[in-house]
């Protein structure tokens, strides 16, 4: 029993945090910046093919099929002609020429040329992309929405990134300037200059604090200033029956993503209220921890894990019970 009782005593305590009084929490409290994207936040990620914005002419890449005619000459016409990896077709009477990184009209100058070295009289020639093996091509096609590029939306939830297509999964837990800079990095490594990305922040989520633990209703709570911890909790339903009221935790969030956390007596707060040079007002995204009591703990403790889990059975005919008073 002894070495459950030490159990219970360590439940029960909690390591000291500094008092909360508003000097501290004001002297610790983040300078302005761009804030951290959050819960509900709306942003949408746009495509576009940089040669559908500058109008330059397709480049023939490895793996692409090509039709080449010859017009008037049937015999020296070519369905399905597979750019290889190394960059080369192979034509009739021609043989192997090079093609990739070419355009269809420049690739058909070269081949009406080589042509006519080989004393095809006035042959024209249409070069045509029957498939694109482009990896742009299947980002592009699946944004497209007849004929036009349609954003990708996503909301901000509770995950720490967002998937999407063609990159590893990016980082939401940061700023839409980081974010920004993050998906067009990738993109970048991926497609080069060949493709334009726009990152935009369609709609922001209304500021909340959120108040867990031994509250009625926990959970995110709107903000409106000015907020204090006691509106707070009143906002969330106020406390429980095993609420802590005098070791509430405030958690503020830093530019490092480290959290700063104080304790507030919140039970001297209700009794004597609060003085003007100790009142201090919440930030959006504050995080407002009401712990249960040492008892409250202490109970739950026995509850979960010495009834349910250990039977305290003390030799024949001889049991000991907590909480209801009686020995036998």
């Amino acid at each position: 029993m002894s070495a459950f009782l030490l159990v219970l005593t360590a439940c029960s305590s909690r390591s000291p945090i500094p008092m909360a009084s508003a000097e501290k929490v004001l002297a610790a409290t983040p300078a302005p910046s761009e804030p951290i994207l959050k819960n509900g936040d709306v942003i949408d990620v746009g495509f576009v093919g940089s040669s559908d914005l500058i109008k330059t002419p397709y480049r023939i890449a490895a793996g692409d099929i090509l039709r080449v005619d010859v017009m008037d000459h049937p015999s020296l016409s070519k369905e399905r002609v597979v750019v290889l990896q190394d960059g080369y077709i192979s034509v009739p009477l021609i043989g192997r020429i090079k093609a990739a990184q070419m355009g269809v009209d420049q690739l058909g100058e070269i081949l009406r040329n080589a042509y006519k070295s080989e004393d095809i009289v006035k042959p024209k020639v249409v070069v045509s992309v029957e498939q694109s093996q482009d990896p742009i091509t299947p980002l592009l096609q699946l944004v497209s929405r007849n004929g036009q590029y349609v954003p990708l939306r996503f909301i901000i939830g509770h995950s720490d990134t967002i998937d999407l297509p063609f990159i590893e999964p990016v980082n939401v837990q940061t700023t839409l300037s980081d974010l920004r800079r993050s998906i067009k990095q990738k993109y970048h490594e991926q497609y080069g200059e060949r493709l334009y990305v726009m990152v935009r922040l369609l709609e922001r989520a209304p500021p909340v604090v959120y108040v867990i633990g031994e509250v009625t209703r926990p959970g995110p709570v709107p903000y409106t200033m000015p907020y204090s911890p006691l509106m707070a909790v009143a906002s969330a339903g106020g406390l429980i029956p095993t609420a802590e009221s005098s070791d509430v935790r405030l958690f503020r969030r830093q530019a490092d993503n480290t959290y700063l956390n104080w304790s507030i007596d919140l039970a001297a707060r209700l009794d004597k209220g609060e003085s003007a040079s100790d009142q201090f007002e919440l930030l959006p995204s504050d995080i407002i921890y009401v712990p249960k009591t040492g008892i409250a703990e202490a109970n739950q403790f026995v509850e979960q894990y010495i009834r349910k889990m250990i039977p305290l059975q003390f030799g024949v005919g001889f049991s000991y019970s907590i909480n209801d008073g009686s020995n036998n």
